[in-house]
């Protein structure tokens, strides 16, 4: 469900942002931005999976089929998930 709302919102933003060079980084921004209101890590596309990414968009826009770039997006998560350093949290401390 999640990486279809960020494909419903992130692939307008792409072709409506009004500074070219800010398309990428808005739609990255509000990706982002839901993903981490729905708990979940942000992401990147990484750089090898660019033509992946540029054939999704592609899709997305000219067809409105956003599931190659949900599922682009789930599958980079899901990828970049597994190679995180566990986060060790210290136990809060009771009042006085």
């Amino acid at each position: 469900m999640t990486g279809r709302a960020t494909s419903a919102v992130r692939v307008p933003n792409v072709f409506i942002c009004l500074f070219v060079y800010g398309n990428e980084r808005t739609g990255r921004f509000l990706m982002n931005d839901i993903l981490a209101a729905a708990g979940h890590y942000g992401t990147i596309v990484e750089a090898e999976h660019r033509g992946e990414h540029m054939a999704a968009l592609e899709q997305a826009g000219s067809y409105g089929n956003i599931k190659p770039f949900a599922e682009l997006v789930a599958n980079s998560a899901i990828e970049q998930a597994k190679r995180a350093p566990v986060r060790k949290t210290q136990p809060a401390k009771p009042d006085a």
